[in-house]
């Protein structure tokens, strides 16, 4: 994939609507993308709105480094760059939407901006300060807006995957902060408990902190 290498008026303009502290639409940040990733906004990438929201609740300092779990093109990664101090990294395992993810990080010149394409539970969870789970395995569920055209039900998958999440998420330290968005698929740990609750865009926002 041919890599940009000037911004174009539409990723200045962009960028100078978040400089100035206004919100974008959605229509206007997904023209970033290319046609097919664009295509599964609704359902896949996470709203402009809401991510500037999470982004604010996880990363409260240039320390924060947060972790989005299935980051697909990188829409909240960026966002999260472009509106707080803090880093924030992606994982992703499927190569076309990662490169997709470091392309547009690149063309937006986001040095807060870090992606790894593969398994997120291959990761250490514990090396971040904010975890972000927008559904991440519920496309196991849906039949349909499936991004790689794989319709079959892979249940036991899902069930195995929000298992390892539960795990993770009760191994992190305390004061870690969690936002799911649409949930992750399962109950939080005893150990979590949840500070906030927004209804915002098409689902709730729940803010959640380890304390013990």
């Amino acid at each position: 994939m041919k890599k940009l290498t000037k911004r174009t008026p539409i990723e200045d303009e962009l960028l100078n609507a978040f400089a100035q502290g206004k919100t974008p639409t959605d229509r206007d940040f997904d023209l970033l993308l290319p046609p097919g990733p664009r295509s599964h906004s609704r359902f896949h990438w996470t709203p402009v709105r809401v991510a500037m929201t999470i982004a604010r609740f996880l990363a409260t300092s240039s320390d924060s480094r947060v972790l989005d779990i299935g980051s697909g093109c990188g829409k909240f990664v960026c966002i999260g760059a472009l509106t707080t101090p803090g880093h924030f990294y992606g994982v992703e395992h499927r190569p076309p939407l990662h490169q997709i993810a470091i392309d547009l990080s690149e063309r937006l010149k986001l040095n807060r901006a870090h992606f790894t394409k593969g398994d997120a539970f291959s990761i250490d969870w514990n090396k971040f300060t904010a975890i972000y789970l927008f559904n991440p395995f519920g496309e196991n569920l849906w039949p349909i807006e499936r991004i790689d055209g794989d319709k079959t039900l892979k249940v036991q998958q899902f069930c195995l995957f929000t298992k390892l999440a539960v795990q993770k998420l009760t191994d992190l330290p305390v004061g870690t902060r969690v936002a799911p968005y649409h949930g992750f698929g399962d109950q939080f740990p005893p150990t979590f408990r949840q500070i906030h609750s927004i209804d915002i865009a098409r689902g709730p926002i729940e803010l959640w902190m380890k304390e013990s």
